[in-house]
């Protein structure tokens, strides 16, 4: 099985929300855990637990709503919760320094709360509970592709006996792939029953679908945007950034300072920005003593006779 584990992106800040959500998850597994422990011969506790904080279609019925949010922390093992944890961190941190994590985590909840509605849809009246983040997660994947797909690659890992073997998938191919997986897995499920039982195909199906027109739909009320180097790297920038911006005000400003210096012949532009090495050609140069950076995630003024730590 191919684990996603990352993606392709530079990011030049922590992802504190996705770090938060996966610590969140883990807290709540190792209370479960301790409840079984605490009754290794009894697991009424434990089910009792899950019951009563997982979505049960059958409650929704009877208007009992809390598990429709708090199912998604829930989880039924130790590779149930990894496998989440793991995809959580692959498309989550990305797509919080897109979205900033406030907005993210509504989303977050918003995809998990429809992939769990979708999964109690499809088995209304079952008296058997939903656990787990995978549809929230789905969301994530979905919003993903909608925004990053066809630029980033997924970083994937393959486990050859105990060796590792680590791959790049195109993200619109992973996830496309992963979705159109979920959907022929639900029509077996119809097909077969109960004996396909056991994963929740219409949450993930739910979540990612929404997950997609969501980011659709706030595709360009973002708070930044993914652009490629020169060399192909990729990172973020904030949206709405113009490199060029403000330049007549710029100019002017520089022709004050050129005629107080000479007109920059004794103070010459650097070669290079001294802020991140990009080489500085004619093209950007604005006036006689000010350039601007080339490199779109930098796109600094540059100004001769300026000293740089």
């Amino acid at each position: 099985m191919f684990i996603p584990v990352g993606d392709n992106v530079e990011r030049r800040t922590f992802p504190v929300l996705s770090a938060l959500l996966v610590s969140l998850n883990l807290l709540v597994f190792s209370y479960q855990v301790r409840l079984f422990v605490h009754n290794p011969k009894n697991i009424r506790p434990t089910v009792d637990f899950i019951t009563q904080w997982g979505l049960v279609p059958a409650d929704l019925v009877q208007h009992r709503y809390v598990g429709v949010v708090t199912h998604m922390f829930l989880h039924g093992g130790v590779s149930h919760i990894l496998g989440n944890m793991i995809c959580l961190w692959a498309f989550a941190c990305s797509l919080e320094v897109g979205f900033g994590a406030m907005y993210l985590l509504g989303f977050y909840v918003f995809w998990g709360v429809a992939g769990g509605l979708a999964h109690a849809y499809m088995h209304w009246g079952a008296s058997t509970p939903l656990i787990g983040a995978s549809g929230a997660i789905a969301g994530l994947m979905g919003a993903y592709t909608a925004l990053y797909g066809t630029n980033t690659k997924i970083r994937c890992v393959f486990f050859l006996g105990f060796k590792p073997i680590f791959f790049n998938v195109p993200a619109m191919i992973f996830c496309l792939g992963w979705f159109a997986l979920q959907l022929l897995n639900a029509r077996l499920e119809a097909h077969l029953g109960d004996s396909a039982a056991g994963v929740a195909w219409y949450a993930h199906i739910g979540g990612f679908a929404l997950g997609f027109v969501t980011a659709l739909i706030v595709k360009n009320e973002m708070k930044c945007e993914l652009v490629t180097h020169r060399d192909g790297t990729l990172t973020f920038r904030e949206r709405g950034f113009d490199p060029m911006a403000g330049k007549l005000v710029v100019e002017g400003i520089a022709l004050e300072y050129a005629e107080n210096n000479l007109d920059g012949r004794g103070s010459p532009l650097p070669e290079a920005c001294p802020h991140c090495g990009h080489a500085i050609d004619e093209q950007r140069r604005i006036t006689p003593v000010v350039a601007r950076c080339g490199n779109e995630a930098c796109a600094r003024l540059i100004y001769a006779g300026m000293q740089y730590a």
